[in-house]
């Protein structure tokens, strides 16, 4: 499981390209807090490909 910050350093964008991913459903995250959202690290380094 990885958090905000670590999806952006493994996907090497921005914070605002990971909500449009996450709005797209292309990456879903697990759970949502009100600053941060954790997602399982296999499908953040999918998304990636």
């Amino acid at each position: 499981m990885v958090n905000t910050p670590e999806a952006l350093e493994i996907l090497g964008c921005s914070r605002q390209n990971l909500n449009e991913m996450v709005q797209k459903e292309k990456v879903k995250p697990i759970k949502e807090m009100s600053r941060d959202r954790f997602h399982f690290k296999e499908d953040i380094l999918k998304s990636k490909e």
